[in-house]
């Protein structure tokens, strides 16, 4: 069986972007949905991923983006030029948020080692003062630290007791 987009919709930007966002829904669905078989969850998240990297370069469309060989399946779609200037102009947007994010909230090796440093606080805090609550702990490294007892809890563990 093989399906073209280009059979079901018509050539403007906005029946595309909507179909293939309809697909990669229906793809969503069916692999957080445990009635269906594990087989079935895992292709149709691997669809959704393919349909999303799709969906994130359509400046490159024209050419099959999605096949399957042994089902006999593919996805193409065609003329879609008319939407390459708003799509290299997102893209844009994207990387520019990404690197905003990067520069407020660091990068994620800076996370990890700032939630390493909450958790050996937390960890000496608590080996010094045995008698102390980890819910203490956390406001101590949270105080000490300058942010909220909740951002510690969420990235640190309770210490097992020796």
């Amino acid at each position: 069986m093989v399906m073209k987009i280009t059979d079901i919709i018509k050539f403007d930007d906005v029946d595309i972007l909507d179909t293939l966002s309809r697909m990669q829904a229906l793809c969503r669905g069916v692999s957080r949905n445990p009635r269906y078989k594990a087989k079935d969850r895992k292709e149709a998240d691997a669809l959704y991923q393919d349909i999303g990297k799709c969906l994130c370069s359509l400046g490159e469309f024209g050419e099959v983006v999605w096949s399957d060989e042994k089902e006999g399946m593919s996805l193409q779609v065609l003329n879609v030029g008319m939407i390459a200037a708003h799509t290299r102009r997102g893209k844009k947007v994207q990387d520019a948020a990404k690197e905003g994010h990067a520069a407020v909230h660091g990068t994620s090796e800076e996370k990890q080692k700032r939630y390493r440093r909450y958790q050996q606080a937390i960890d000496m805090y608590m080996k010094q003062n045995p008698a102390v609550s980890y819910e203490r702990a956390c406001s101590r490294v949270a105080l000490a630290e300058g942010v909220h007892t909740i951002t510690v809890k969420r990235h640190t563990i309770r210490p097992k007791k020796k």
